[in-house]
């Protein structure tokens, strides 16, 4: 992909002043004038190890001496790289070279997959997931503002498990086998998260119908109190219009993603995609948003709790502030064990309750063990 005039000109001005590395850039992607203004760069600070920032007549005198190239020809281009460095700090060329990096990225990373058919749009929106520019460093001291644990929204129909976890913050994964009641009391969560704060609720897995039957269930069929209930819900089916949404429900909010194994990731490296989407999850999470994730677990883990439990990838192992696991229980067969397996920010990890099903099958009582 070719740079325009004014961006060529930034660029190489961030390499003239040291701002970044040479490596960044593809001589392909410059101008016969660019490349000419490359290679005098990368003479000076390979063959007579120069240090940046260089001078404009160190290079002039490169291009005329060792590469024997027309200096004059790259005069306009010099002088709209010296526009460029004095118009912008150092910080701020970085910033624009990463954009383009970013930019290059990803216009090859979809030409690659138009080419193959295997669409990954999480890997290409990745491409635009650029690191801030640093500014100075800040003594720890003065970032030290918050003495207490963070604190989320709580879950009144779940008070122990709210008390546990410290209410419904940061991202939660909570875990099961089949059928066992995950998607169920993520739908509880959020219907009592709903009443403090907007949910941008995703299922790959329900129809819309088949929510709307269970929500009113779960409020004993009055259909008046179930649309009540999820006024502040708002539900998506895929992730097509992810980023549109997440700029119409700004945090503080929830997003439930039933499930993370049914997240777009491509046929390549299923796994690898997974991770990638764990990673931009918890990306969220820093930015103020509550998530809850449903995952399946192996069916080696059906009673076996263990973090390492969650299918398919092990980044939610790391990434998770909250695990939660989903185990049947032993002497009763319509009841269930819920289990924290990850707890970041608070101590209590382990078995916790009794979860029994309500009246109608969708949703459940917290009872103590």
């Amino acid at each position: 992909m070719k740079l325009s005039y004014d961006l060529e000109a930034v660029v190489l001005a961030a390499l003239q002043k040291g701002a970044a590395e040479l490596e960044i850039v593809d001589e392909k992607e410059l101008t016969k004038e660019g490349r000419q203004v490359f290679r005098a760069l990368k003479f000076l600070r390979d063959k007579t190890r120069a240090e940046p920032p260089f001078a404009t007549t160190s290079i002039i005198a490169t291009l005329d001496g060792a590469l024997d190239a027309d200096a004059k020809a790259s005069h306009p281009l010099l002088d709209r790289m010296t526009a460029a460095g004095e118009a912008h700090e150092a910080a701020e060329l970085l910033s624009a070279t990463r954009m383009k990096q970013a930019l290059v990225a990803l216009v090859n990373g979809a030409n690659e997959q138009l080419a193959t058919g295997d669409m990954d749009l999480n890997l290409l929106a990745e491409s635009l997931e650029l690191d801030e520019v640093a500014g100075e460093l800040t003594p720890l001291s003065e970032l030290m503002t918050v003495t207490t644990m963070p604190e989320g929204p709580p879950i009144p129909s779940l008070p122990l498990l709210s008390k546990a976890t410290g209410g419904m913050q940061r991202l939660w994964v909570v875990g099961g086998p089949p059928g066992l009641g995950k998607s169920t009391l993520v739908m509880q969560i959020a219907l009592d998260v709903a009443e403090q704060m907007p949910v941008l609720y995703v299922d790959f897995e329900n129809l819309i119908e088949d929510l709307s039957a269970r929500i009113t269930s779960y409020f004993g069929g009055d259909i008046e109190r179930a649309k009540r209930a999820a006024k502040n819900i708002f539900y998506r089916d895929d992730l097509t219009h992810i980023d549109a949404d997440l700029k119409a429900i700004e945090p503080p909010a929830l997003i439930v993603i039933d499930s993370i194994q049914n997240l777009p990731t491509g046929t390549k490296d299923r796994r690898a995609g997974l991770d990638r989407w764990m990673t931009r999850l918890k990306s969220l999470a820093k930015k103020g948003y509550a998530l809850c994730v449903v995952s399946e677990v192996s069916r080696s883990s059906y009673q076996e709790v263990q973090l390492s439990a969650f299918k398919e990838t092990g980044a939610i192992e790391y990434a998770a502030h909250v695990g939660i696991q989903l185990v049947e229980c032993d002497d009763d067969e319509d009841a269930l064990e819920i289990h924290i397996v990850k707890n970041r920010n608070r101590k209590y990890k382990g078995r916790i309750s009794l979860l029994e099903r309500t009246d109608g099958g969708w949703g459940f009582k917290e009872e103590m063990l």
